[in-house]
């Protein structure tokens, strides 16, 4: 006699476990995820509209008996500690339950990632063609998901990823909407999606929160200042800066002059690289220029706007090349604005433009003077904008003359010329094509006193008085291009 044959004999009643309703399941992972972010220190409301979105998409139907709830409350509260506050907490429920319930699909949407971000849309210019490429794109990820997913799941993909509505029903996706949802957190943006597949994020993430606490408490230039020195310390200056121009609007109109005063004031000590931000590369002094900008534009009446940049520009004592870049850019937005109340123009008059370039140009002045001007960044761009705004020549060249006086400052100079053009094969790098700006330094001096530069730098080489092994390739860079008939900036390939 088998078991449940002996079980049966003596219980002589039938004994079944009801099945759960699933009113009873939804009540137990309501209950169990509000345990799990009522532990988070900046708690949110639960039902906002991206929440309730996800909701009524079904969600909430992956989840058909109690012990798949327990399962993904487990690995909710474990996986969640280490990310809260860094991630959307809607996006990252249904990211869980990729996880738990479909792994396959889950690996997958980490492997087209900047499909799904819609990462190239703000990079590329024929927006059709890449639409119709991206489309045949997502539509083989879709073919390699399994029934089940396709049915239950697909409605939710869609609301994680708006770009692939952009692709598909060509719903509006704008600039607007990427930073918001930048700003929120979303998985949809490619800056925040690597944390919803990370325990542990890299030292150098900065979160939608920790940017928010930042921006909502400026209140003295000294701690702003503070805070950017320690941001650029962890490496986490870029991506702040980056991100920056997303919270514009929350920005206290008392903290706009404190903002712009720290930027000119300390930027040229900071270095500020992309590390670890999967994107496109931006110049980081023209993230702070457009920052400077967009804060500007809010404040209303022009002359206040004029007093708070002069203010900032004056009292930067220790840089220049900030400073510089902000003007020669002030400049050019005035002079290619498209009417006299051009609204992307900062300045409308061409006085307030004028004051700025005279102080820049005494700056400039002001460091040659205390022969602190060799040691700025930017030096190729100074100097290009000190010969246009500088009329007295005299006093110009003679601040050039005292930059090439000694051999070492000659050559510490020429490395301010030297740019690099990458090559790729696709997505393969091959070479990287290296030379000298001959066109920059034409303008900055006559041919005769080039040739003269020439004859000092082949005497150099001559005797082997460079100091570095890369002093001495900058020298044979420098000769090499010289010779070139044309001046035409061909380079030195470096595999």
């Amino acid at each position: 006699m088998s078991g449940r044959d002996y079980l049966n004999k003596i219980i002589q009643i039938p004994l079944k476990t009801p099945y759960a309703q699933q009113e009873d399941i939804a009540k137990v992972l309501l209950k169990g995820i509000d345990d799990v972010f009522s532990l988070d220190i900046n708690r949110f409301e639960w039902k906002k509209a991206h929440e309730l979105s996800l909701y009524q998409l079904g969600w909430i139907n992956l989840f058909n008996t109690l012990r798949s709830v327990k399962r993904f409350l487990n690995l909710l509260q474990f996986e969640y500690s280490k990310v809260k506050n860094r991630v959307n907490r809607a996006d990252f429920l249904v990211i869980t339950s990729f996880k738990l319930f479909y792994p396959k699909e889950y690996d997958a949407i980490y492997q087209y990632k900047e499909l799904l971000t819609g990462t190239r849309k703000k990079f590329t210019a024929i927006v059709t063609d890449m639409k119709k490429a991206d489309k045949t794109t997502m539509e083989k990820l879709f073919s390699q998901f399994n029934e089940d997913f396709s049915n239950n799941c697909i409605k939710l993909l869609y609301e994680l990823f708006p770009y692939i509505k952009f692709v598909f029903e060509n719903v509006h996706w704008s600039d607007q909407e990427i930073a918001l949802t930048r700003k929120e957190g979303r998985i949809c943006s490619i800056e925040n999606f690597d944390s919803y597949y990370s325990l542990q994020l890299p030292d150098n993430y900065i979160s939608f929160i920790e940017m928010q606490n930042i921006i909502m408490t400026i209140s003295e230039q000294q701690d702003f200042e503070r805070t950017l020195i320690s941001l650029n310390e962890k490496d986490s200056l870029w991506s702040f800066l980056y991100r920056f121009r997303d919270y514009r609007e929350e920005i206290k109109p008392h903290s706009i002059p404190i903002i712009i005063n720290s930027f000119l004031n300390i930027s040229d000590q900071l270095k500020i690289t992309s590390k670890g931000i999967n994107t496109f590369p931006i110049f980081s002094s023209h993230l702070i220029i457009y920052i400077i900008f967009d804060l500007l534009k809010t404040i209303i009446n022009e002359s206040d706007r004029f007093e708070v940049i002069k203010k900032s520009i004056i009292g930067s004592e220790n840089n220049l090349s900030t400073v510089v870049s902000i003007v020669n850019e002030l400049e050019g937005n005035y002079n290619h604005r498209r009417s006299e109340d051009d609204p992307n123009s900062v300045f409308h008059s061409k006085s307030n433009i004028d004051k700025l370039i005279t102080i820049a140009k005494n700056k400039i002045r002001d460091f040659s003077q205390k022969d602190k001007l060799k040691s700025a960044r930017d030096l190729e761009l100074i100097l290009l904008c000190y010969k246009d705004w500088e009329k007295d020549i005299i006093i110009y060249n003679s601040s050039f003359e005292k930059l090439t006086n000694k051999n070492d400052d000659l050559i510490d100079l020429l490395q301010h010329f030297v740019f690099n053009t990458d090559h790729y094969s696709g997505d393969i790098f091959t070479n990287r094509e290296v030379s000298i700006n001959f066109k920059s330094l034409n303008k900055l001096t006559t041919k005769e006193n080039i040739d003269k530069i020439q004859k000092r730098i082949e005497q150099v080489i001559q005797n082997k008085s460079y100091k570095t092994d890369e002093k001495r390739n900058l020298c044979e860079l420098f000769i090499k291009v010289a010779n070139d008939k044309n001046n035409n900036i061909e380079g030195v390939k470096v595999n």
